[in-house]
C-alpha cells in the first residue's frame, strides 16, 4: 500500500504514507503545515486547535517519517497540497486510484491507525504508549488512574515510533525484493559476498529470475522451471549460501511454492 501510495505520489501519496507511518488522524496529516515541524528534532507538534481532544500533541517522526517529509514540495505553508495554500480534498477519488495500483480494496485509511496499533503491540510496545501516539480520549490508563497519571511517555513514544518505522521500512525492502533479481555463483560460494537484499544476482547459466520464485529445498536454492543440476558442491555452496542469509531469504519469501 505505501510503495503505491509512492508510486501515486503527490499530496495523497505522502497522506497516506505518513499516516501509516505516525498513525495521526487523516485530517491532522492533511492539514499538516511546515510551521508544525520541527525538523531538526524530528518533532511535528500538532496545536489544539487541530485535535480531536483539543490538547496539542506532539509526534516523534522516525527517519522513515522524515524521508516521506521530504518527498513533499514545499510550495506554501500546507505540506501536502498541490499548490500549498489549500489542504487536499480530493480523498475519494484519490482512494479508488490507490486500491487499483495496490490490488487491496474494502479498507479506509483510518483503518491505518488500527494497523499501527495492532502492529506495535506485536513488536512489543506496551499498550498506554500506543494510545499515547494516537492520542487517544480515553486510553487504556481510565478511571482514577487516569486522573493521576499525567505523564506523557515522550521518550517512550520516540522510540515506538522509531522501531514502527524501522519495522515498515523493513517490510518495504522485502517488497521491493520481491522483484527481478539475479543470483552469482559468488554469492553461493563466498560468505563475504554482498547480501541478496542490497544488490542483484545471477544464477549461473540461469539468467534473470524472480526472487520470490526461488524454492529452498535441503538447503539447495532451486529455480523453479531450471535445469540447474544439483552437484555435491552446489549443494555445499547452497547450504553456505542459506546459512549466511538465513533471515533474508525466510523473511522475505516466506518459503513460498512455485506456481
Amino acid at each position: 500500500m505505501i510503495l503505491a501510495a509512492r508510486k501515486m505520489g503527490g499530496p495523497y501519496g505522502g497522506i497516506v504514507e505518513l499516516l501509516a507511518l505516525t498513525g495521526q488522524r487523516r485530517g491532522e496529516v492533511a492539514g499538516l503545515t511546515w510551521q508544525e515541524l520541527n525538523l531538526e528534532q524530528r518533532v511535528w507538534t500538532i496545536p489544539k486547535s487541530r485535535t480531536k481532544n483539543a490538547k496539542a500533541h506532539v509526534v516523534h517522526l522516525s527517519e522513515q517519517s522524515m524521508a516521506a517529509l521530504r518527498r513533499a514540495d514545499q510550495r506554501g505553508s500546507l505540506v501536502f497540497s498541490l499548490l500549498g495554500t489549500k489542504p487536499f480534498q480530493e480523498f475519494s477519488r484519490a482512494k479508488v486510484l490507490l486500491d487499483q495500483l495496490s490490488g487491496v480494496g474494502g479498507w479506509r485509511l483510518h483503518d491505518l491507525r488500527r494497523t499501527l496499533a495492532s502492529g506495535m503491540a506485536r513488536l512489543a510496545v506496551a499498550p498506554h504508549v500506543a494510545d499515547k501516539i494516537l492520542n487517544h480520549q480515553a486510553g487504556t490508563i481510565s478511571g482514577v488512574a487516569a486522573v493521576y497519571q499525567r505523564h506523557e511517555f515522550l521518550a517512550e513514544r520516540e522510540q515506538a515510533l522509531d522501531i514502527w518505522g524501522a519495522h515498515i521500512g523493513k517490510l518495504l525492502n522485502y517488497a521491493n525484493a520481491r522483484t527481478e533479481l539475479k543470483i552469482t555463483p559468488d554469492a553461493l560460494t563466498n560468505p563475504g559476498a554482498p547480501r541478496p537484499l542490497t544488490r542483484p544476482f545471477e544464477l549461473a547459466g540461469s539468467g534473470t529470475v524472480h526472487f520470490e520464485r526461488a524454492l529452498w529445498l535441503a538447503d539447495v536454492p532451486f529455480i523453479c522451471g531450471s535445469s540447474w543440476p544439483a552437484s555435491e558442491q552446489q549443494k555445499e555452496a547452497g547450504a553456505r549460501f542459506r546459512a549466511n542469509h538465513h533471515s533474508d531469504v525466510d523473511g522475505a519469501l516466506g518459503h513460498p511454492t512455485c506456481p
